[in-house]
């Protein structure tokens, strides 16, 4: 894939889909587009952590560190999220991510993301939910031994 971004829009993908093309066009604006080079982590486990990431392309891997050192947990991908936790309980991260490819991110704070749910209640609405569901699937597996969860 190029290296560069043009015109980047948030697609109709996973969570995403759950919001019309003008509420999605209207959220991008909230937060920015930022690209993601290989081996450059994007979040690093135990730093204060307060953003929200959407994966628009790309492949990044999440590790963490363990007694027998850092290890990969998952890989995540296009249409997946990232720092959901952080966005309710802003704190140090969990894992670090780092693309193992280039990849093309959006990013929102949690002061960009409440002056949009306040701006636009019915679409922040669905956001809300939509980030609520991600948490719950991701609680839902953690108590599998066999499961990756890709949070941050």
């Amino acid at each position: 894939m190029s290296e560069t971004t043009s015109n980047p829009s948030l697609p109709a993908s996973h969570w995403m889909g759950a919001l019309r093309q003008d509420d999605r066009d209207l959220l991008s604006s909230y937060g920015e587009f930022i690209p993601a080079h290989p081996g450059q982590a994007v979040i690093r486990e135990g730093t204060e952590q307060d953003n929200f990431y959407f994966v628009v392309s790309g492949k990044l891997e999440v590790r963490r560190g363990g007694a027998l050192g850092e290890q990969v947990i998952a890989y995540i991908g296009p249409g997946e999220a990232m720092g959901e936790v952080c966005m309710f309980d802003p704190g140090p991260a969990t894992a670090t991510v780092v693309p193992v490819e280039f990849s093309q991110l959006w990013r929102i704070n949690q002061d960009e993301l409440l002056n949009f749910i306040k701006d636009n209640p019915g679409a922040g609405a669905v956001v809300l939910l939509a980030t609520s569901s991600i948490l719950a699937q991701r609680l839902r597996t953690a108590g599998h031994a066999d499961a990756l969860t890709p949070g941050a």
